[in-house]
């Protein structure tokens, strides 16, 4: 059971190899996660670096294993990311 949700899946939707367009979709995320967790009890172990990941992308691989962190990270807290 999911006990909170947080919408990144709209950020997601169009798939680009655009470096530029790729750093806006991570910073959109970390505004989300922001929002989303601020009155959410959460482990907030490991998020902040998640954040500081998704704001200071560099590379289409940096990005993938940022997504790969924030899904362990929601899988632990039962985050679901979607809408």
């Amino acid at each position: 059971m999911w006990l909170k949700t947080i919408n990144i899946k709209q950020f997601l939707s169009e798939e680009t190899r655009d470096i530029e367009i790729v750093k806006n979709i991570g910073e959109s995320i970390a505004g989300a996660l922001t929002r989303g967790t601020k009155r959410f009890k959460c482990d907030t172990y490991g998020l902040d670096d998640i954040l500081d990941m998704l704001r200071d992308i560099e590379s289409l691989e940096d990005f993938n294993e940022t997504l790969d962190e924030l899904y362990d990270w929601a899988d632990r807290n039962r985050v679901w990311l979607g809408p």
